[in-house]
This record gives C-alpha cells, structure tokens and sequence, in this order.
C-alpha cells in the first residue's frame, strides 16, 4: 500500500505543482518495495513535514471544517 501511496503522490504532488513532494514520494516507494521500514519512517515523516507547509485556499479550509462537524 505504501509503494503505491508514494507512486500516486510522485505523479500527483507534480500534476498539481506540489515539485517538492517528488522526490521523497519517489522514495516512499522505493523504500517500501525493499522493505525498509527506518527509511520509510524517515521519509513518511519528510512527507507529514511538508503537508504541514501547504495553506489551502480560504475557501477549501471552510469546506473541510464543515466536513469535520
């Protein structure tokens, strides 16, 4: 699951302008196919690291607030 989580981020992160998620996504892959599980968590933890960087449009915060409710 995570090999293809990576793989979709890879393509997806880069489709929507998001270039610095290319490469650690890259790697989330890589990583999950051999296994490791230290640099998986390394890297898992680069990607929560940017995903906290990114600001959703005013508009988008208020449609995800009404979903939590």
């Amino acid at each position: 699951s995570l090999a293809s989580l990576g793989h979709w981020l890879k393509g997806t992160g880069g489709t929507a302008g998001f270039d610095d998620f290319t490469a650690p996504a890259q790697a989330m892959e890589k990583l999950a196919k051999a296994g490791d599980e230290a640099g998986l968590s390394k890297t898992i933890d680069e990607l929560l690291s940017l995903a906290d960087r990114v600001v959703a449009p005013p508009e988008l915060q208020l449609q995800e607030e009404g979903r939590r409710a």
